[in-house]
């Protein structure tokens, strides 16, 4: 499988980067479904990207997906709207991200 890329804006792309958000939310919808409901409860790795350019800066994560839940308005949530939200367990900045999330989500 192949890595999930995600484009985020960049104050909530520095905030995961330095270990203050925890979560990153998308929309309920059956694209995201297509995604994540597969990975529902599993660890995946996937990278936030920094805007949509392929040389925009990426941070690669270890995330959980959950499906249903309601996020937090200090990251970027608005108050009573389900997400899917991604738990992020482990950030890194390099590209070995790359390998380890191939065999990982094999």
């Amino acid at each position: 499988m192949k890595m999930i890329v995600l484009p985020i804006k960049k104050q909530w792309f520095l905030m995961v980067r330095r270990g203050e958000k925890k979560e990153e939310y998308r929309a309920l919808s059956t694209y995201y479904d297509r995604l994540f409901l597969k990975h529902e409860g599993k660890r995946i790795w996937i990278c936030l990207r920094n805007g949509y350019r392929r040389d925009s800066p990426r941070i690669y994560c270890e995330a959980t997906p959950v499906r249903g839940k309601t996020g937090k308005a200090e990251w970027g949530a608005q108050p009573g709207v389900k997400y899917w939200v991604l738990k992020i367990e482990k950030v890194t900045e390099t590209d070995q991200a790359e390998q380890w999330g191939s065999e990982r989500n094999k």
